[in-house]
């Protein structure tokens, strides 16, 4: 009796987070933006927008320009417009926004020269300032994308489910294992570059969709058991997924505003983070796992991978429904 409540509240639980996290906000990554563009006269235009967090309106951020800069501004909404006058220094010096810490938010700031350089960066309450200058730092960049990277990964349910998908389907064996999450990792990285290069780049909507498609498959293998082409070669299911969930990474990582001289590093830092933060999910996993396993017979053992499929299953093609219906709407 107690496996089978602990079984319960365990498909609540991943039912819960996924009504409170719908497809939309699975890649969902609504920070605000601060726009700032230095014309050729040496006069500065700088936009920021806030998200909307609530019905009482977007969060009050506040842009603290380098000292020597003379700033007039006007606001409409969530939209905040600023003139600058920065003098014979130019746009250099230190940047910080205010207000980060008591509403959660990020900021995507990036920075546009006269000359042609750009620099951007993802400010956040524990690193809320950016330091301005005409040659824009790379190891700065590759910091802030990998952070990006790490923090997509970690807050995208759909990917992480699908990584939990393929550990039921395949357990616990080290090698078939490695050789599944390669191969996602493999796939995911390369579609995420077509996209973020502009090679190839496909409408996110039946993207979002058929990512969550890709879970529900995953689930209803894990239930149905036996022999099929997911249960011998889990790589191949990891490897032609993973395309697909390449995109749905990359649609983040547009909406970021990438460095154009810094594009090969914050493409390859954001990449580094997202495996950083897969790779981490996977050995805690694989612990809790591993400690529980011991603890339970096998009938029981099948019991909660049939439970936990039959979840991710149930959320997964929640997100499907709402992404097609979002799609045909739009259509």
């Amino acid at each position: 009796m107690n496996l089978i409540r602990f079984i319960v509240v365990v498909c609540l639980v991943v039912l819960g987070m996924g009504v409170a996290a719908p497809p939309a906000r699975a890649h969902e990554f609504r920070p605000a933006t601060l726009s700032v563009v230095e014309r050729p006269d040496g006069q500065i235009d700088a936009t920021l927008v806030s998200p909307k967090m609530t019905t009482a309106g977007p969060p009050s951020l506040t842009v603290v320009w380098p000292e020597h800069c003379r700033a007039t501004a006007a606001t409409a909404g969530a939209r905040e417009t600023t003139t600058l006058d920065c003098g014979e220094l130019g746009l250099v010096g230190e940047l910080a926004v205010t207000g980060l810490d008591r509403f959660a938010v990020e900021v995507v700031a990036t920075v546009r020269w006269a000359n042609g350089s750009t620099a951007a960066a993802v400010l956040r309450a524990e690193a809320p300032s950016l330091t301005l200058s005409h040659d824009p730092d790379a190891m700065s960049a590759a910091r802030s994308f990998f952070a990006v990277g790490a923090e997509h990964m970690l807050g995208g349910l759909d990917h992480l489910l699908f990584v939990a998908g393929l550990m039921l389907l395949i357990g616990l064996r080290t090698r078939r294992l490695v050789g599944a999450i390669t191969a996602f990792t493999v796939a995911h990285s390369i579609t995420l570059a077509l996209s973020v290069l502009d090679v190839w780049r496909p409408a996110v909507a039946p993207i979002e969709a058929a990512i969550a498609l890709s879970i529900v498959f995953v689930a209803v293998e894990v239930r149905r058991g036996g022999p099929s082409l997911a249960h011998h070669r889990p790589w191949l299911v990891a490897l032609l997924f993973g395309l697909l969930h390449g995109f749905g990474f990359s649609a983040a990582l547009r909406d970021t505003g990438l460095p154009e001289q810094h594009l090969p590093v914050a493409l390859l830092a954001f990449n580094v983070g997202l495996e950083a933060a897969q790779l981490a999910f996977v050995l805690v996993v694989v612990a809790i796992a591993a400690g529980l396993s011991p603890r339970l017979a096998t009938v029981s053992r099948e019991r909660l991978r049939f439970a936990l499929a039959t979840a991710m299953g149930s959320v997964a093609a929640y997100w499907a429904l709402q992404q097609i219906s979002q799609f045909w709407s739009m259509s």
